[in-house]
């Protein structure tokens, strides 16, 4: 894939172990297909064993029966891999709109150039010759009195030849259950991640980015039109509360300070470093974070140096000290300002849906002295966020049409975006698992009725000796069992060591859950 953007390329770098692994999870099902090919064209040259027979007996050579036998793989190896080409330009484009969210699309180069058209032409050429030599190798070795005698019954193979064919369902087998854990564990985590409680609604939560510094507003007056927009947006039908921060929820930006905290010592020069957020007032009662101990921000607090430290701030610089009446103190440019914290938040997910919640701390913008030149604006509603979205921008229009307005949707299409990565592979694995395993059962079908059709006679002598319909069946279903058996065996064994390697790729679910 060559990226079509700046946004595709960092999409590329940060998919990049999801695509290696599709990568190989694509290859496993190229892997069973190409077992049920060879087990297909084993029949097949078993079937024709009088037609090689005759062949010979007219003065074919070995060499001969080798080409035409490769020749027809080869064909149908092209022919598949023709039919392919065709099926991957509506796969790709399928793809391509499941990797696009609502909150960022997605532009990726994806043509059929010659570099593509000659790997495919490549792999249908090795699959030919890899999985074709095998069965056109044992139909050369046709014994031609033998196959003359079975006259149009055609030779019922050997032995060895059956137990080939089932060792190969038993691979294809376990190659499906490799691929069906490992979608499972997609799965899971996918699921764990959109049922993750982030500490607020997910589908009621509004959110638009707005710039009165893009519109020509003077620093002076941000404050003021922040709390304007803030009290018109509150006038919308089905609005609960309005407020604002400057980085937003899942809006890709996120700031950072280094701090002198009051009693703490740091052991590093890392330990001194916190993420922190400008918020509005009420900015936790109106999205519902509760408040463990102190108070949050209010509108009184406007012009004072305050904050608000969530529960990894609290247990990293304050471990068993109440932080409440201490202080902080960050430098911004040249000043460094001292705030007072007035109360501990719970934590809450902001930024990313993965790993440890960071230390963070919330100020009011007015009290330090910086506002920002944009903020995001937070619209928490009655019902689903995606119902005020006309209305949330037509009231900021209304209020400045000359006012950006950027990144309007529900918080939930921003949270989409996040799991993007593990929305593709849980579909693609779980698509390619269910391909597999509908591979392995056309092979086991086509195992055991060449295995029926070559125990004709023993089966009608059986019966004819008094042997139940029932017993019959339960003879061919063992058969069938041993095979499953064996490949469920060896795919549960390669399951639970390959599934090790995707272990950074999973979320609330271990490589080995049982389920």
């Amino acid at each position: 894939l060559r990226p079509a953007s700046k946004g595709a390329s960092a999409l590329r770098d940060s998919t990049g172990e999801a695509l290696r692994v599709l990568l190989c999870v694509v290859g496993l099902v190229l892997l069973i297909a190409c077992a049920n090919i060879a087990n297909l064209l084993m029949a097949r040259a078993s079937a024709r064993s009088r037609e090689m027979g005759v062949r010979v007996a007219l003065g074919a050579g070995r060499r001969r029966l080798l080409r035409q036998l490769l020749t027809e793989s080869l064909l149908i190896a092209l022919l598949g891999g023709a039919a392919g080409l065709l099926v991957a330009r509506a796969a790709i484009r399928l793809l391509m709109s499941t990797l696009s969210t609502p909150a960022g699309a997605v532009a990726l180069d994806t043509p059929f150039d010659l570099r593509v058209l000659g790997f495919t032409a490549l792999i249908a050429v090795a699959t030919a010759l890899l999985f074709g030599i095998a069965p056109a190798l044992r139909a050369t070795r046709t014994d031609v009195q033998s196959a003359l005698k079975e006259g149009s019954r055609g030779s019922t193979g050997g032995g060895g030849r059956a137990r080939f064919a089932k060792a190969l369902v038993a691979f294809q087998v376990g190659l499906s259950m490799i691929l069906l854990a490992g979608s499972g564990l997609f799965l899971k985590t996918l699921r764990n991640l959109n049922a993750l409680d982030v500490g607020y609604s997910r589908d009621r939560v509004f959110q638009a980015r707005v710039s009165p510094e893009t519109g020509g507003y003077p620093e002076a007056t941000f404050a003021a039109r922040y709390d304007e927009i803030r009290d018109r947006l509150l006038r919308i039908p089905g609005v609960r509360g309005v407020t604002y921060s400057k980085n937003g929820l899942f809006n890709g930006t996120d700031s950072a300070d280094r701090l002198i905290v009051e009693g703490f010592t740091p052991k590093r020069e890392q330990d001194q470093n916190s993420r922190y957020d400008v918020v509005g007032a009420d900015y936790f009662s109106t999205l519902g974070i509760p408040i463990l101990r102190g108070r949050e921000i209010g509108r009184e607090d406007s012009a004072r140096r305050v904050v608000v430290v969530n529960e990894a701030f609290a247990k990293t610089f304050f471990s068993g000290r109440d932080p409440l009446g201490r202080h902080i103190t960050a430098q911004f440019g040249d000043d460094k300002w001292t705030f007072e914290v007035i109360g501990v938040s719970a934590n809450v997910r902001d930024h990313r849906l993965r790993g440890d919640v960071p230390p963070r701390y919330y100020r009011t913008s007015q009290g330090s002295g910086y506002v920002p030149g944009a903020v995001s604006m937070q619209v928490v509603t009655a019902g689903p966020a995606a119902a005020v979205a006309n209305a949330v921008r037509r009231t900021i229009q209304e209020f400045d049409d000359n006012l950006p307005v950027l990144n309007a949707r529900p918080v939930g299409e921003f949270m989409d975006r996040m799991v993007s990565r593990e929305k593709t592979v849980a579909l693609l694995s779980a698509v390619f698992g269910a391909v597999a395993l509908l591979l392995a059962c056309i092979g086991l079908y086509g195992v055991l009725s060449c295995g029926v059709a070559r125990r004709t006679s023993e089966i009608g002598i059986r019966m004819a000796l008094g042997a139940a319909k029932g017993e019959v069946i339960r003879m061919v279903l063992a058969d069938t069992g041993r095979m499953v058996a064996l490949g469920l065996a060896g795919g549960v064994i390669a399951a639970a060591a390959l599934t090790r390697t995707v272990s950074s790729m999973l979320f609330g679910v271990v490589p080995l859950d049982p389920g």
